[in-house]
């Protein structure tokens, strides 16, 4: 009668687990913690869910005490685990690409060209069909006309190109005009030159922009278009630039001289 059954023996005794369950628990949250620094998301789940499985296992299957060919299997499947897990971050990182390197990439599949550099900005003062030249003499009051080369590179098409002028605000007998395009994928951004007009009779001469003058023109210097005012502001688009030559163009504005005041400046 004093018998007691082995179930009932089995559920009076205290559920404590063997130093080996205690030192694969240990073995298997150091993982998660080391993982969670390391390896990717995916891997992390991976390793929390061995765990919580061990833990389950103990408590519903290993009761009082895990089984050695239970341990065993958790202990053979975390080295496991922890092994592929080690070879894919690794492979991971390896193929990982640098961030720089990924903003070039992205910009190249998105297409990217480039403006030609260079003496790109010429002036002339006997119109588009005159002779341009770098730097240019120029009688006060006679017209100038200042004109940049936009020729495109490649590979690709640029577009959205914007063509500014800088124009000096001071008096002076050597003026310097720069002139800058700004395509949206170009590659530099910006591409500028300037073009210079040397006052003849070293006199000192403020320069100004002819409303109305911005024209574009093909690689002939045929006229393609008017352009609107704004090239001495924000600038005034062209639209797109094709690679092949014949897509060379000319974007041009007239300038005009007038002497400076006695004291010296444009006001």
């Amino acid at each position: 009668m004093d018998q007691i059954s082995n179930s009932e023996r089995e559920s009076q005794d205290p559920e404590i687990p063997s130093r080996l369950t205690v030192l694969v628990g240990v073995l298997t949250f150091a993982g998660v913690a080391i993982t969670i620094s390391a390896a990717p998301a995916w891997a992390v789940g991976a390793v929390i869910g061995a765990a919580l499985s061990t833990c389950a296992l103990h408590r519903l299957v290993w009761r009082p005490r895990p089984s050695t060919w239970g341990l065993l299997s958790v202990l053979l499947l975390t080295v496991v685990t922890g092994a592929g897990t080690h070879i894919l971050v690794e492979d991971d990182s390896r193929g990982r690409v640098p961030a720089e390197e990924r903003v070039e990439r992205t910009l190249l599949s998105g297409g990217v060209g480039q403006i030609e550099a260079g003496n790109i900005a010429r002036a002339s003062a006997d119109g588009t069909s005159g002779t341009y030249s770098d730097p240019l003499v120029a009688a006060i009051g006679s017209p100038v006309i200042v004109a940049i080369r936009l020729s495109n590179g490649g590979p690709d098409e640029l577009v959205g190109t914007r063509v500014t002028a800088s124009l000096p605000k001071d008096a002076a007998s050597s003026l310097s005009v720069e002139l800058v395009a700004r395509p949206n994928n170009a590659h530099p951004a910006t591409v500028g030159d300037t073009a210079t007009i040397d006052v003849r009779g070293s006199a000192s001469a403020c320069i100004s922009y002819v409303p109305g003058s911005t024209r574009l023109f093909d690689q002939h210097l045929g006229l393609i278009r008017d352009l609107p005012d704004g090239i001495v502001g924000d600038g005034v688009s062209i639209g797109s630039l094709g690679v092949p030559i014949e897509d060379t163009r000319f974007v041009s504005l007239e300038l005009e001289t007038t002497a400076a005041k006695r004291s010296g400046d444009c006001g």
